[in-house]
């Protein structure tokens, strides 16, 4: 058991990493997202925060190692991003999906603020290892067949770290994650700061071809993530991690800004 992380505990549910795809131009995200109507000025309107999250994690290696060699400037960053991009990255709090040792030294050259390590590899000892010594902000998933105790254990194997634990579901034995309320009180009990992955509490609705109608609607899928972010509000979530569109479809009339990487290293909310 240990205290709260001081970057990850001061966010208090008003946080939120945008996943987009290691192609994705985040400048375009983020104008996209400044654009839709539920950004309309109102009395009520409150305001949250967003980072974006590059899936390094599937992105080609090859085409990662041609690109860092330089990582001082030039090329370095291309084709991860675009000049443009590159300039509000280096300005915004942002983090890499990373699975691999040689990923995680890849996006500290790439200048990410912090490591987000899916829970395949969450128990990979040579990932915890780097992750570890990368002196950056890390968020550590929980595998889906992962029992909660046992992730536990492999949250203390980072020591010393400031680690975010993200609770992302339990498959149960169906093969989907599902929302696991005990995974998350336990997180909790153990005074550990932990992030709500709404992406990937429900199965992808294409890969379901057993599943119901009324569980592949919008509506329904929508509804259900709804609940689980309330949930995660009253047991004290730091932070979701979410789709741009589950993001919007989630947080009506919500103004969302996007950090200064200063901002949140220094520990504000």
């Amino acid at each position: 058991m240990r205290p709260s992380s001081s970057v990850w505990s001061a966010l208090h549910g008003h946080f939120w990493l945008i996943s987009i795809s290691a192609a994705e131009d985040w400048s375009q995200t983020v104008k996209r997202i400044e654009n839709t109507s539920f950004l309309e000025n109102t009395e009520n309107q409150s305001t949250q925060m967003i980072s974006p999250l590059k899936d390094l994690f599937s992105w080609s290696l090859r085409n990662v190692s041609s690109s860092t060699k330089n990582d001082s400037g030039g090329n370095s960053w291309a084709p991860f991003a675009s000049i443009a991009e590159k300039e509000l990255l280096q300005q915004t709090f942002w983090g890499c999906v990373v699975a691999s040792p040689l990923q995680i030294e890849q996006a500290k050259n790439l200048g990410a603020c912090y490591l987000y390590i899916p829970g395949d590899v969450c128990r990979q000892a040579d990932v915890l290892e780097s992750a570890r010594k990368s002196s950056l902000p890390l968020v550590l998933q929980r595998g889906s067949f992962l029992p909660p105790l046992d992730f536990v254990r492999a949250l203390e194997k980072l020591q010393d770290a400031d680690v975010l634990a993200a609770e992302g579901g339990s498959a149960f034995g169906y093969g989907l994650p599902t929302f696991d309320l005990h995974a998350m009180a336990l997180l909790k009990s153990q005074h550990w700061a932990f992030a709500l992955n709404l992406d990937e509490l429900l199965g992808v609705p294409s890969l379901c071809d057993w599943a119901p109608a009324w569980n592949t609607a919008k509506k329904h899928l929508d509804e259900a993530l709804l609940c689980a972010k309330d949930i995660g509000l009253h047991l004290g979530a730091s932070c979701f991690v979410a789709t741009q569109e589950q993001f919007q479809n989630l947080n009506p009339k919500i103004k969302a800004t996007a950090p200064h990487k200063n901002f949140i290293l220094g520990g504000k909310s």
